[in-house]
């Protein structure tokens, strides 16, 4: 993979630069078992994708599919400014 050379301001501008759909991205997600992994939800895909707001593992795994599915790393700090909402992990395991 390589290292992106120019920040796009959000998930959903970089997703479009590699015409990656939401469905693919989706579809990623199952394979890599996400769904398994964590919880996460259609719609808490939907406004990371359309508002670059997120719970951390939600933002982390969608990040390291668009990078899976795009060749390229991409990473909290490359994709213009996330704002984290409160992790369903940490308030599980307080």
């Amino acid at each position: 993979m390589s290292e992106q050379p120019h920040t796009p301001d959000s998930f959903l501008a970089a997703r479009q630069r590699h015409n990656i759909s939401l469905t693919m991205l989706i579809e990623d997600l199952v394979a890599a078992r996400v769904f398994a992994e964590i919880e996460i939800t259609f719609d808490s895909i939907q406004i990371f994708d359309r508002f670059n707001i997120g719970r951390p593992e939600v933002v982390d795994v969608m990040l390291a599919s668009l990078s899976r599915l795009s060749g390229t790393i991409y990473h909290r700090e490359n994709v213009g400014r996330i704002d984290l909402l409160p992790s369903t992990y940490e308030q599980n395991t307080s």
